[in-house]
């Protein structure tokens, strides 16, 4: 408004034929923008700065998350091939005692159609 105002001062100047005035009038109009368009790039300078740090704090918060992420995901795997490991062995075990089970039975069988 401001702006605006000094403008029309100047106008109003120069249809006076008050030159000086009016060339004092049309300084102080692009001072005025100056100092307004100054302002107004200082505000959106800070606002890029403020996005720029909400961007680089979320980009790290995304990154934590994703190395947590993938440390879960190893725990996850880990557990899983430790559990198939036991399984595996424990058949293995099984196999093995009912393969041992089996040879005894025919061995006590063989045994006393021998005596």
């Amino acid at each position: 408004m401001l702006s605006v105002i000094i403008l029309l001062q100047s106008k109003i100047q120069e249809l006076t034929l008050d030159y000086k005035e009016a060339l004092e009038a049309q300084k102080k109009y692009r001072e005025t923008l100056d100092l307004i368009y100054a302002k107004n790039t200082r505000k959106a300078h800070e606002a890029l700065e403020f996005q720029n740090s909400v961007i680089k704090t979320e980009g790290a918060l995304i990154e934590t998350l994703q190395k947590q992420a993938n440390q879960q995901l190893n725990s996850n795997q880990n557990k899983y091939l430790f559990i198939l490991i036991l399984i595996i062995i424990a058949m293995v075990v099984l196999a093995i005692t009912l393969r041992s089970s089996h040879w005894l039975k025919n061995s006590k069988q063989k045994k006393p159609l021998d005596g």
